[in-house]
């Protein structure tokens, strides 16, 4: 494989308590859209130059749904698999590592008030609880854990993978977080529950469930609604807001800490900053799992070159939803 040029890293997105959010953000995307790591993997594609700071992203989002959109509405784990050339994956790759999506950064602090834990498929309902549980017990400080997640079915390989991973029969993501979740904090029965199931439209269906880890610490389980739940399931935006407005009281004084895996660390932070911190001023910072909590040789997962360009795509559509809301408000 021909390898690539070598870029700086660029920050993962994150912005300090109290601080001008649009401004931060702003300064971020632009860096972001407009290094050489995104210019070269555009290049290769055959796609547009660069954007000016300011500038129109319409191009640039066309090009990312045409060309880098293998899902197609689809779960990830059901998205085409695409092969390119040995030189295109270098590219591919090295633009991957610039831009934050590969080798994870450590949190900045060592207390919290809130670290929230992302679901997702199968391996991250394994994988990240556990790396959330490794950071407290190496020291950090922190207020209240919360797995978010929400009712979507496992498709795919997942019921599988969850058997191998020896989670046991579960039929959906919140089940597998709550299974995840338990383990990793080593957690007896919930100290409280509540939520509201509805059979007739899943989508609006929710729970909560409370338990106490080591030293009292708060430690919940949270399944949240669709914010459009006759039109699809719950993303996670929908997360963020039923946590900060129908349990967290946030204020401008907190720190949030999310986790999800690396390759999700610009999208998913970027949707963080977006329905969190722009609305109650809290500092957040997104970090990625580490390598080494992916220990379980029947869950490990390596990413290709094409899950890459997925999540730049969706990283891109992060960055037009932002822009979008401050030109708008």
């Amino acid at each position: 494989m021909k390898a690539a040029v070598e870029y700086e890293r660029l920050p993962s997105p994150s912005v300090e308590p109290g601080i001008d959010v649009p401004a931060a953000v702003l300064e971020w995307t632009d860096r972001w859209i407009g290094s050489a790591a995104l210019r070269d993997l555009l290049s290769v594609f055959g796609g547009p130059a660069p954007v000016a700071s300011g500038g129109s992203l319409d191009e640039l989002i066309d090009f990312s749904a045409k060309h880098w959109d293998f899902r197609g509405g689809r779960e990830r784990n059901l998205a085409r698999s695409i092969g390119f050339d040995s030189s295109t994956t270098a590219q591919v790759l090295a633009s991957a590592e610039a831009l934050g999506l590969r080798t994870p950064l450590p949190p900045r602090y060592r207390e919290y008030d809130y670290v929230l834990i992302l679901g997702g498929l199968v391996r991250a309902c394994v994988f990240r609880p556990r790396f959330a549980a490794t950071l407290i017990s190496s020291g950090m400080q922190v207020r209240e854990v919360i797995a978010l997640g929400g009712f979507r079915p496992l498709s795919g390989d997942e019921p599988t993978l969850a058997a191998a991973g020896g989670l046991g029969t579960v039929d959906n993501e919140i089940v597998a977080m709550e299974v995840g979740l338990q383990r990793a904090f080593n957690l007896q029965d919930a100290i409280s529950k509540d939520g509201l199931t509805d059979a007739t439209s899943p989508n609006s269906s929710w729970l909560l469930k409370t338990y106490h880890g080591n030293e009292n610490l708060v430690i919940r389980l949270l399944a949240a609604p669709s914010g459009e739940p006759a039109a699809r399931r719950a993303n996670t935006a929908d997360t963020y807001e039923f946590w900060a407005q129908s349990l967290a009281q946030v204020s401008a004084d907190d720190r949030i800490l999310i986790v999800t895996s690396s390759i999700y660390v610009p999208y998913q932070g970027l949707e963080a900053i977006r329905m969190l911190a722009r609305r109650y001023g809290c500092g957040v910072e997104t970090v990625g799992i580490d390598s080494s909590e992916q220990d379980l040789p029947a869950l490990r997962q390596m990413f290709a070159p094409s899950n890459y360009l997925q999540e730049v795509n969706s990283t891109l559509r992060s960055i037009q939803r932002f822009r979008a809301l401050l030109q708008s408000s």
